[in-house]
């Protein structure tokens, strides 16, 4: 087996083994937002519309306008395959991220050929714990697509420098433009092209400018196209410019890069040892142009020049720093190391050479011990806001995401403690009084809840969790016209709110008009076809008119996109023994007690099956689990005494 290929079988096992641990990840943060929640991600049917600025505009789930159509390409791909099921998201993410370690070593190869540095260049850049954010979080693999395609045209680009070939001037723009549909962020690479003619081909300003006139042109046209049809408003002013914070931020990722201790998600400060990180790479770059060690130039110029669009801008003030945004600058200080490896003896000696290796090696080690250890960090929401607010205790957001994940769980004393502690670290947020609203709702203290909600309506009157927090309380309250008034509301504010459409259904069914309720659940599965509550809601309906069979099929559309769904599973059972087919009716009735022996009304109905079938200890066993798990269900205790008196 030739070295190459030896080593790239090498670099794809220790890519992929250092994130195995992120399979059993669930989704986090905004993954549900950009993936569960966004119909559109749900289907091919939609891929030409998420290329649409429409889409962007008006249906994006996300809270900044940006144009990233070929993550969401990605998405579609990944819920034909896996449906909900978080690993093969997770997989695909170390799938990618695996490419760009084999495209960095081709690259390094290209350039310095060398495949020992080129290898321990592209090792630092697959165990790097830099990444896990990156790699770990699943809608970052914008960030890793951008970078494939980035690599992609840079490769074709420098191939094509030392030896022309077929179609590299097209093959080099397509991926340019598949890296700026990625993230805008590929708009750096006409200047890192630039770069390296100008430091490593000794190319004059004039020549490398004319090399690259197409991909500046390509540039400037997709910054037109997102700032005049994405944001509409053009560039916002920045409000609180600070060059020297703005120093800081270049100085903690440059830190975070060369000895990446300390990783977290929510950075507020910036700190002295910054500014010196800043000094210390700013220095090495002026020693190597004195020097005229133009490698060391391009390497370090790759990452100034990556790191420019993500320093400080408006745009990114809610999170001014972010471990993520270092996943393409990070390719330069994989050259780096792959060129002072290479480097000439009047540079280094073979000595140092080999010292420098053996050094690299235990970084390797390291490293991928501290990225597997920050991967379990993003197992579950819980843990990881958990350890945000001990790392962050001054973010709002952290709090707020935790109380999120608390509720969940429902543990509303923890969420409403960690919702307030957000509140006082924010207290113009409407969102998280609206979160408060919610758990004085779950706690069935109304007068609290809707005092909230109204409260926060004042202050914005379309804020939909407190709009949602009103109607429900007047749907709990019997005041059905105005609950279906307030559902309305939220539904001319976001049309493609499924739940809301829902929600009006459930009303129209307690009104008793089974034919509105029918048309709102129809209307709410149109923007989500995979709504698996709303299935469950039209097989109640169809059930209580008496429709068996559309009603079996209803809840076989819940069991399909909600696989453990126990109460569908149930009522199959109970309607398969209407149509008289006790077969498939014990089925899932012991289906639904395999997944919830809790279940007691499942035992409760296996029971009246063995009973009528005189299998009397099989029947006294089940109504005994129901008197366990419900003591006051007096049809299962009139059941066992008949049972008892039988078997005596």
């Amino acid at each position: 087996m030739k070295l190459n290929t030896l080593l790239l079988i090498l670099l794809g096992l220790i890519s992929v083994s250092v994130y195995i641990n992120t399979y059993k990840n669930t989704f986090m943060w905004d993954d549900e937002q950009l993936i569960q929640e966004d119909r559109y991600a749900h289907s091919f049917t939609s891929i030409g519309y998420i290329f649409t600025p429409k889409y962007w505009i008006n249906d994006f789930p996300g809270p900044e306008k940006r144009y990233r159509p070929l993550r969401m390409v990605t998405f579609m791909f990944d819920r034909m395959l896996w449906r909900d099921n978080v690993m093969g998201y997770h997989l695909t993410n170390t799938v990618m991220n695996t490419a760009v370690v084999l495209l960095v070593y081709a690259i390094l190869m290209q350039m310095t050929k060398n495949n020992i540095g080129a290898f321990l260049g592209a090792v630092i850049f697959a165990v790097h714990p830099v990444h896990t954010e990156t790699v770990a979080w699943v809608k970052n693999r914008t960030d890793i697509l951008c970078c494939i395609f980035m690599l992609l045209s840079f490769w074709v680009f420098i191939r094509n420098e030392e030896k022309k070939f077929v179609y590299s001037g097209v093959l080099q723009l397509f991926f340019f433009i598949m890296a700026l549909l990625s993230k805008e962020m590929a708009v750096i690479l006409p200047a890192i092209l630039m770069m390296y003619l100008i430091t490593l081909k000794n190319n004059n300003l004039m020549s490398s400018l004319k090399k690259t006139s197409v991909y500046w042109f390509i540039s400037i046209l997709h910054l037109l196209f997102i700032f005049t049809f994405i944001k509409r408003g053009g560039v916002e002013p920045v409000t609180d410019f600070n060059f020297l914070y703005i120093l800081g931020v270049a100085g903690q990722y440059v830190g975070l890069l060369y000895v990446p201790l300390q990783l977290f998600t929510e950075r507020l400060y910036i700190y002295f040892v910054d500014y010196l990180f800043l000094a210390l790479f700013a220095g090495a770059l002026i020693y190597f142009i004195i020097k005229k060690k133009m490698f060391a130039v391009f390497a370090l110029g790759w990452i100034f020049i990556a790191m420019l669009p993500v320093l400080y801008i408006e745009p990114l003030i809610s999170r001014p720093i972010a471990e993520q945004r270092l996943y393409i600058p990070s390719v330069g200080l994989s050259m780096l190391i792959s060129g002072y490896v290479n480097f000439d003896g009047n540079f280094s000696l073979r000595t140092v050479n080999n010292y420098f290796a053996l050094f690299i090696v235990l970084t390797t080690i390291l490293f991928s011990y501290m990225t597997i250890s920050r991967n379990f960090q993003w197992e579950s929401p819980l843990k990881f806001w958990s350890l945000t607010v001990l790392q962050s205790p001054e973010s709002f957001r952290a709090h707020n995401n935790l109380a999120i994940a608390f509720e969940r769980m429902n543990k509303l004393d923890y969420a409403m403690n960690e919702y307030s502690k957000a509140l006082e670290l924010y207290p113009e947020s409407s969102d998280i009084k609206s979160n408060i609203g919610v758990v004085y709702y779950k706690n069935n203290d109304i007068d609290k809840a809707k005092s909230i909600f109204a409260d926060v309506l004042k202050e914005e009157s379309e804020n939909i969790t407190s709009l949602n927090g009103i109607a429900k309380i007047n749907e709990k309250e019997g005041e059905y016209e105005k609950a279906i008034e307030g559902y309305s509301q939220i539904i001319k504010i976001q049309p493609y709110n499924y739940e809301a459409y829902n929600s009006i259904g459930v009303v129209n069914l307690k009104l008793g008009d089974n034919d509105k309720a029918l048309e709102y659940f129809q209307k709410g599965l149109e923007y989500n076809k995979e709504a698996s509550r709303i299935y469950y809601n039209i097989g109640m309906l169809y059930l209580k008119m008496n429709l068996t069979n559309e009603s079996v099929e209803m809840f076989n559309n819940v069991l399909k996109y909600d696989n453990n769904n126990t109460d569908a599973m149930n009522n199959l059972g109970i309607i398969y023994g209407m149509l008289g087919k006790p077969e498939n009716s014990v089925e899932y009735f012991k289906k639904t007690i395999n997944l919830n022996p809790n279940y007691y009304q499942a035992h409760y109905n296996l029971g009246n099956y063995y009973l009528d079938k005189k299998m009397y200890p099989e029947a006294l066993g089940e109504f005994s689990r129901v008197t366990e798990l419900n003591t006051k269900h007096e049809a299962a205790k009139k059941k066992i005494e008949i049972i008892k008196k039988v078997l005596n």
